[in-house]
């Protein structure tokens, strides 16, 4: 008996990593994946939860992956030649108990990222494939953005001096929106569309670069000038262009519109789009040519903002 419900046990296992490894595998060579072995991070104390599942410390201590050799390489020239052992990383997983279409999601979010190669877009390094289960969620290893996402380090990091001036200091403004522009003008070369750019969504690390993040809603055009959202996925109401909220068409100007309502939480120190409205009363009114203003531009930031 007990070995029948061994088999029992080792058959139902083995669906569930089927079920879950193999959409990976469609998009995701082997040649990405790490093991335990690979990447030692800390549980305990992790450095953000969101409503996907949590993000956690870590060190990478094996460079096998395209992604990892190509940062490995990046840190070999920039330190002069001298070799690098260990690598902090950023480890993103889904909620325990998650179900298969956000497993899948999460893959794809996966899928799409191992394709960047631009200094605007953070990095990924591997994916921790063996760990596909309810029990043991998948992690996905990206480079480690030291300060967060941009919405929180513009209400919580910035010094009460730029608070006093009114605004971000001109320069870190003017490179934010420059490096977050370079990051969305190499996805539209690539023909994918994101869908969820925000401040929350942009990173931020010790040199005070930031980088683009969260391609879990990312889709790529297929020949098409548009996408159409169907199902009832969450949106991001608030970051949504017109003929989107009017009929679920994005494009590539979709993105361009939120990236102008990441402007304004730049220059709003990540203040919410349109508070005081509820979601229904956003759509109302973007949809019929309402836009989000600012009382009174700060004096220090250029216009051209």
């Amino acid at each position: 008996m007990g070995n029948v419900l061994q088999r029992r046990r080792l058959t139902r296992n083995t669906s569930i990593r089927s079920e879950f490894h193999e959409p990976l595998l469609s998009g995701l060579p082997r040649e990405w994946e790490l093991t335990s072995k690979d990447v030692y991070w800390d549980t305990a104390h992790p450095l953000g939860e969101g409503s996907f599942g949590t993000v956690y410390s870590g060190i990478l201590q094996n460079f096998n992956t395209p992604g990892a050799r190509q940062v490995l390489q990046k840190l070999t020239v920039s330190s002069g030649m001298r070799p690098v052992k260990r690598l902090a990383v950023a480890i993103k997983t889904t909620k325990s108990g998650s179900s298969p279409c956000e497993i899948r999601e999460f893959m794809n979010e996966a899928a799409f990222m191992k394709n960047f190669t631009n200094d605007h877009i953070v990095q990924m390094l591997g994916i921790l494939v063996h760990q596909s289960s309810h029990e043991k969620p998948p992690a996905l290893v990206m480079e480690l953005m030291s300060l967060g996402d941009l919405a929180t380090f513009l209400r919580q990091r910035l010094s009460d001096e730029d608070y006093a001036q009114g605004s971000v200091k001109p320069s870190l403004a003017v490179n934010w929106a420059t490096q977050i522009a370079g990051g969305m003008a190499y996805l539209s070369s690539l023909q994918l569309i994101h869908r969820d750019l925000a401040a929350r969504n942009c990173l931020v690390n010790d040199a005070l670069t930031v980088k683009i993040a969260d391609f879990g809603l990312a889709r790529f055009l297929d020949g098409n000038q548009y996408y159409r959202k169907r199902g009832r996925a969450r949106l991001p109401i608030r970051w949504m262009s017109p003929e989107a909220l009017a009929s679920a068409y994005f494009t590539i100007q979709s993105d361009v519109w939120s990236y102008g309502v990441v402007i304004w939480e730049i220059v709003t120190f990540a203040a919410l789009p349109f508070s005081g409205l509820s979601h229904e009363e956003v759509i109302v009114h973007v949809t019929g040519g309402g836009r989000l203003e600012v009382a009174q531009w700060p004096t220090r930031l250029p216009s051209e903002m």
